[in-house]
């Protein structure tokens, strides 16, 4: 219980499960990849193909009775694209629901703006259920061999029936690819005095395998991982170190189709 109410305090409604291409590189933020959109930047809400599925599954850092879970689907029409998505992290009667659903726009090719609304539910077992509605807002802007992204999440600043507070957390990032076989990004975040630097590559070995690596700060964490796409069918798999904590190892399954 120790190392989860750590986990908790360090990540609470935070990116505790990732998936895609942030699962191994932790930057994300100006990384287009829609089944990580509503956790980093709801601009990024297009998939790769008119429509995808995805679920993800971890035990965060070995903790026993501690699962997390998320499932999303994104859709693109034009130029809007959707995004909705359900995580859900619990153990021995207390758990985090954040179910959101994500709207982007693309203003022009270059230029793409989206929108979340949250519910953040909590299960406590001496307070019972507490729900806040939560918002984020995001931007995504291509230029040449870059993309630059810059987000807002929680900017309503929810606060639960009991006081806490979840504060708004800024976000700004930079994909770069350099050659087509290699992606590295940048993202810098802020949530209240607390500061953190991430950064990571993906490199394709094969049009079907990409391979992954990252770094963040505050707290220190090195990630690892790959991506592994046959056809409409898709498998990526993350490892998480913290030093605090111990491993984590992420996996997840996405489908999508035209």
């Amino acid at each position: 219980m120790v190392h989860f109410l750590l986990l908790v305090g360090i990540n609470a409604f935070d990116f505790l499960l990732l998936s895609g291409t942030a699962s191994g590189i932790g930057a994300g933020t100006g990384v287009a990849d829609w089944q990580q959109a509503l956790i980093y930047n709801p601009a990024q809400t297009m998939p790769s193909e008119r429509a995808g599925l995805s679920i993800v599954y971890a035990c965060p850092y070995g903790v026993p009775g501690l699962n997390c879970v998320r499932v999303g689907a994104g859709f693109a029409i034009n130029r809007i694209n959707l995004n909705v998505g359900m995580q859900f992290l619990g153990i021995d009667g207390y758990g985090e629901y954040d179910l959101g659903v994500g709207l982007g726009l693309a203003i022009t090719g270059e230029v793409i703006t989206g929108f979340a609304v949250h519910g953040l539910l909590v299960r406590m077992p001496t307070a019972g259920w507490l729900f806040v509605p939560a918002f984020d807002g995001g931007i995504s802007w291509s230029i040449s061999k870059f993309r630059l992204g810059t987000a807002v999440q929680n900017f309503n600043r929810p606060r639960f029936d009991n006081g806490d507070e979840v504060q708004p957390r800024l976000r700004a990032g930079v994909a770069w690819e350099p050659v087509e076989p290699l992606l590295l990004a940048v993202d810098f975040g802020k949530q209240g005095e607390s500061e953190r630097l991430l950064a990571g590559i993906e490199i394709r070995i094969f049009p079907e395998l990409k391979v992954r690596a990252g770094m963040e700060t505050a707290p220190w964490c090195i990630r690892a991982g790959f991506g592994l796409k046959v056809k409409r069918f898709g498998v990526d798999y993350g490892y998480h170190y913290l030093s605090e904590l111990g491993g984590t190892h992420i996996i997840g399954v996405n489908y999508t189709w035209n």
